[in-house]
């Protein structure tokens, strides 16, 4: 894959939910983004195998 120069993702939420979030991160003494950098992880995972199908379908 290529790689992108700017590594940011930029998420809209609701003000209410952000907030939320962060205190749950807070509490639990979790970085925001070790979180979400998690959450993504298993995310791609779960979906190695789609994936796989797509990048090598793309290739051909």
């Amino acid at each position: 894959m290529e790689k992108s120069a700017n590594k940011n993702i930029s998420l809209r939420l609701d003000g209410e939910l952000k907030e939320k979030f962060r205190l749950a991160c807070f509490l639990n003494d979790i970085k925001q983004t070790d979180y979400l950098k998690e959450c993504i992880k298993k995310y791609v995972e779960e979906n190695k195998e789609k994936l796989e199908k797509y990048v090598n379908t793309v290739k051909k």
